[in-house]
């Protein structure tokens, strides 16, 4: 529990409520096919999306870690030093998935949406930052500038962080030998990595549901990195830690994510890897 006067950003719900205004814009888009009274509604949710970014990476009050290069939780409280929370887990590759695509066709068949975000994006030149537009004139709303995304890329990536063979780890290898360790409020917390099922009752008798690879958001990862190649059109990110994707794209790497994932379900010397 907190101290009174103590609050805490979090990663994971932020996250998760930028890539739902995202969903609802795309739905509303949808839906104004037949019913105009649904662009509105698509206008008020891409402009929550556009606060939702900003208010992520504000300088005082925002998550990104530009130290340790990753989104973190923060423990805020008043007239005090906010307190960052870098634990590299799952939550901390989230903003990687908070994307969207509109096709040019797409965007150019509502033209109040249109008008309506140009006008924001005028008042607000800040959130120019997460509106983009490809060479053929798609456009994309993401979370993630380039230089995070190729940070929170490379961490994942890495086969002693998150990179298993079987998908993307929900923990970083790294907590095995060397433990996540915080001091709140006088009181020493530590998280460490374990294969297979959890050893903690905290969250049910299973907090990671399939051992340390959870399934769900792996697809969401997946996902997001084909959005995110059609938004590169071609240009290769840094992705320096696995030379195997040298001169690839993010379509790619999430065909090996989806390969590293089926493997769990394939016998290997008699037996599944998934009940191992």
């Amino acid at each position: 529990p907190l101290n009174p006067g103590q609050w805490l950003g979090q990663v994971d719900g932020t996250c998760w409520m930028a890539l739902y205004s995202l969903n609802m814009t795309k739905i509303a888009l949808e839906l104004s096919k037949v019913n105009d009274v649904y662009e509105d509604e698509a206008i008020y949710y891409a402009v929550n999306f556009f606060n939702i970014a900003q208010n992520v990476h504000d300088k005082e009050l925002g998550l990104w870690n530009d130290h340790e290069g990753i989104y973190n939780d923060v423990l805020h409280e008043k007239g005090e030093q906010n307190l960052p929370i870098p634990i590299k887990n799952i939550v901390a590759l989230l903003p990687l998935a908070v994307i969207e695509c509109f096709s040019i066709l797409e965007w150019n068949s509502v033209p109040r949406f249109q008008k309506a975000i140009e006008l924001y994006l005028k008042e607000n030149p800040k959130a120019k930052t997460y509106y983009r537009v490809n060479a053929t004139g798609d456009r994309f709303f993401a979370l993630s500038p380039d230089f995070q995304l190729n940070s929170l890329l490379n961490l994942m990536l890495d086969e002693n962080e998150f990179f298993s063979k079987y998908g993307i780890r929900s923990l970083s290898k790294q907590y095995e030998n060397q433990p996540f360790t915080i001091k709140i409020n006088g009181v020493k917390h530590e998280v460490h990595y374990k294969a297979g099922e959890s050893d903690t009752a905290n969250f049910g008798e299973n907090s990671n549901w399939r051992g340390p690879i959870w399934f769900p958001v792996n697809y969401v990862i997946v996902d997001a990195l084909v959005k995110q190649k059609y938004l590169a059109n071609g240009k290769h990110l840094d992705l320096h830690l696995r030379k195997e994707f040298k001169n690839k794209d993010l379509q790619d790497v999430g065909k090996e994510i989806i390969g590293r994932l089926a493997s769990l379900f394939v016998f290997k010397n008699g037996e599944l890897p998934i009940y191992t």
